[in-house]
């Protein structure tokens, strides 16, 4: 059942520059020591796709946003330089603590936890971009480096320096400074449809962009004229196709969403097949799924495993359970025939 699982996270103790390009080249991206990946966000019970980045740096020319930042800060000094293993110094923890407390959104609570977690020293090569307003540090940037490509990690900036979108124009300095070294692509980690904390960069480089399609599994050109329909967008619709047949035959399922989606991510639970689908049918102990990857309907046999007392009864979400995938039931890739096997499935559970 491990292959159905959207979210994963491994623990590598070493990464050489090309196991780091193949783990980009997946959708997969950095999480303090560790490197994860997945398809589904959550914020404060609002679900999202997670739709992986990069820029195709040698197709990449400086667009007019970038021009006009290089000639509206060009007060400013850019300096790169290798990061240290350990932890970052004094004055950049300082930089980002200020950068913080200006925002609306949670994040780290440190920079030392968002780069080592609760490590001494970093598997990753990175290297740091620091910008200067004479002697004084206004910006700066993480940033690792594989073989051919490298990935943005943070970027934060002094917040006295707001109007210069110095956030933004460390990110192109950064993709300037890997095209200039023949680097083939740049990763800014995911943008997540609807969320507008994310869309700035889907104008980072935007004429070279490309976008991992989940049901390919291939990297496709971005438009932003006509941006893919988000993933679990389509597992909503068709589970709603499905939930309309079903009550012509009287059965009356929730679609609902899945609160516990990105629990594959607790190093403690690793390879026990927990279910993190963002959306089902519910029928448990059978679950009715749209997968977009192979495009087709299954019947999941799931089993609670850990329960939480006191999780509220919200309309529309599912949060009460931990729930195990034991069992692929049935799949199809046709409505009527996968509404006729719940059918059957749910009229054996009611007789028992």
């Amino acid at each position: 059942m491990l292959g159905m699982q959207f979210a994963h996270r491994h623990q590598p103790g070493l990464l050489e520059p090309a196991q780091l390009d193949d783990y980009w080249a997946h959708g997969w991206f950095r999480m303090r020591q560790n490197v994860f990946t997945t398809h589904f966000l959550e914020f404060d019970s609002v679900f999202h796709s997670a739709i992986w980045l990069r820029v195709h740096l040698a197709a990449w020319e400086d667009d007019r946003a970038f021009v006009r930042l290089r000639k509206q800060n060009r007060r400013f000094s850019a300096f790169f330089r290798r990061c240290e293993p350990g932890p970052p110094s004094l004055e950049l923890e300082a930089l980002f603590q200020r950068y913080r407390a200006t925002l609306d959104f949670e994040v780290s609570p440190t920079l030392n936890a968002l780069l080592l977690g609760r490590k001494r020293t970093s598997i990753y090569s990175s290297w740091q971009i620091e910008l200067y307003d004479g002697e004084r540090l206004v910006g700066s940037g993480i940033f690792d480096l594989g073989g051919q490509a490298a990935a943005g990690i943070t970027s934060f900036a002094d917040p006295d320096y707001h109007k210069f979108s110095l956030g933004k124009y460390l990110i192109y300095l950064k993709m300037q400074w890997c095209r200039e070294r023949g680097l083939q692509w740049f990763y800014p980690g995911y943008y997540a449809p609807g969320n507008s904390h994310f869309d700035y960069k889907l104008h980072l480089g935007a004429a070279a962009l490309e976008y991992l399609d989940m049901g390919s599994g291939r990297w496709q050109v971005l438009s932003r004229e006509r941006l893919p329909v988000p993933p679990l967008e389509l597992m909503q619709v068709k589970l709603r196709e499905l939930q309309q047949v079903l009550q012509t035959q009287g059965i009356p399922l929730e679609v609902q969403h899945y609160l516990h989606l990105d629990i594959n991510l607790n190093p403690q639970l690793q390879g026990m097949s927990l279910f993190d689908f963002p959306v089902f049918l519910n029928s448990l102990p059978i679950a009715a799924v749209f997968d977009p990857r192979d495009g087709q309907y299954h019947l999941l046999l799931c089993r609670p495993v850990y329960a939480f007392p006191e999780a509220p009864h919200r309309e529309g979400l599912y949060e009460s359970d931990l729930l195990s995938l034991e069992q692929t039931l049935f799949s199809s890739v046709k409505l009527e025939d996968v509404a006729l096997a719940l059918q059957t499935f749910y009229g054996a559970v009611q007789v028992f």
